[in-house]
């Protein structure tokens, strides 16, 4: 029997110190990995949860865990709520949803920060319902989310059954949750910024559509009023014809006659070109009162009933949401007149039996009034707004350019959505005064 040596001891002990530096080397190379990926596939991110749901998955699949869930801090109350999970039952989550998370862990790491693992059922009362599958208590680590010192949530990670993390686990998942919660916070400032773009974009293109229309109103004003002496010199030379052919018999006179009555018409119509064209060139000169946009759709509702009775069209006039709409600064009449426009043009474009709503309400923090039909809808790829275009076969072209110019001077917008054979939705957008007082409204 070989004797052992204490050379054969130090010898043993030396060979154990390198398989547990071994183990510590490829656990560091785990961790590593990990958090390499999880930079890697957060990085083209774009909202918050998406940031959770890949760095989850890439949590369990590495770690070969079975459950990962976060909950975030709300800006509002701070409280917790339920973001992203994988590998959690449905009725940990139910109960989450139901009883709150009072009696557990989460709510201490996320006030003071600091980093805790839950290890029985006093900790929290719900660990055998947490993992899929699963009716046995299962410790979990819970890590706070921290940015810039401040807690953004919870990050919730299911050990094995049986199992505990070491201290060491518990640091490289606080280095994890502080990883996350960069990527999360990125989502969010990149978010913000993108919607600061979208609304200067905006706001410039309103100011360049604004500039060509005070252009082309005061074009529009030089050429109505030099049509406009022509055509009423032509109307007067005309009603004296009528008058001398009046006088002769009537086999004589009724050619004659029917011809002079093509051409007052023509006039007519040339006369109700220039009056849209001096309601382009005026449409700029608003005059900013506070008022109602419902009231103002009544108003129109009320004014048109008869001519859509009268048309065979059922107009229906709605508020949408329970929100009363504050008053918003505008020009009442010339507002009115963008609704009147469009209330009329889509009575116009329905057969009889036909229908148009009007409904106002509050959508994304704006004022919205939107006029539907059931018509037969838009030509594919036209621009009703651009000048002269119109599908009316005796219309000027004119009518919603002016709408489009006096929405934008309210420094809002007008769209239409269509598809052939199923109508027309027009919706104006304004936005909403921070003064405005909603009690006023009513």
């Amino acid at each position: 029997m070989r004797r052992v040596t204490g050379e054969d001891q130090l010898h043993e002990s030396g060979e154990e110190r390198i398989r547990e530096l071994t183990r510590a080397i490829e656990s560091k190379e785990e961790q590593l990995s990990l958090l390499s990926a999880v930079a890697v596939r957060t990085h083209g991110a774009d909202e918050p949860r998406q940031v959770l749901d890949l760095a989850l998955e890439e949590i369990l699949e590495r770690l070969r865990l079975r459950a990962a869930w976060v909950f975030m801090g709300s800006d509002q109350d701070r409280k917790l709520h339920f973001a992203a999970s994988r590998g959690v039952s449905a009725a940990y989550l139910e109960d989450v949803e139901k009883r709150g998370l009072d009696d557990c862990l989460c709510p201490e790491v996320f006030e003071t920060g600091r980093r805790m693992e839950a290890r029985n059922t006093t900790q929290c009362p719900r660990m055998p319902t947490i993992v899929e599958g699963l009716t046995e208590p299962v410790a979990h680590a819970c890590i706070p989310l921290r940015f810039e010192g401040h807690s953004r949530g919870v990050l919730n990670v299911a050990a094995r059954p049986g199992q505990r993390f070491t201290d060491d686990e518990l640091r490289f998942l606080e280095t994890l949750g502080h990883q996350i919660c960069v990527a999360v916070e990125r989502t969010k400032h990149l978010g913000e910024a993108r919607r600061a773009y979208d609304e200067l974009r905006s706001a410039q293109q309103r100011q360049i559509q604004a500039e060509r229309m005070v252009t082309l109103g005061t074009f529009a004003a030089g050429l109505a009023h030099e049509i406009r002496n022509p055509l009423n010199s032509m109307g007067l030379q005309l009603s004296i014809l009528e008058r001398r052919l009046a006088r002769l018999a009537a086999p004589v006179a009724s050619e004659p006659q029917e011809l002079l009555g093509i051409i007052r018409g023509e006039i007519a119509r040339l006369d109700a070109l220039v009056n849209d064209f001096l309601l382009f060139s005026r449409a700029t000169r608003l005059q900013y009162q506070p008022a109602s946009l419902e009231e103002l759709a009544d108003q129109v509702t009320r004014l048109v009933r008869p001519e859509a009775r009268e048309a065979g069209v059922t107009l229906q006039r709605r508020s949408v949401g329970t929100e009363r709409m504050p008053l918003l600064p505008m020009d009442a009449e010339k507002m009115k007149q963008v609704i009147l426009n469009l209330v009329r043009n889509a009575i116009e474009a329905l057969p009889r039996d036909g229908v148009v709503h009007v409904e106002t309400g509050l959508r994304d923090g704006r004022a919205t009034v939107t006029v539907r039909d059931n018509g037969p809808g838009l030509p594919l790829d036209m621009d009703v707004f651009q000048l002269f275009v119109t599908t009316k076969p005796r219309g000027t072209g004119l009518g919603l350019s002016i709408a489009q110019q006096i929405v934008t001077e309210h420094g809002g917008e007008i769209a239409v959505t269509s598809e052939p054979g199923r109508g027309a939705t027009f919706t104006v957008s304004l936005p909403v005064a921070e003064h405005a007082e909603t009690e006023q409204a009513r």
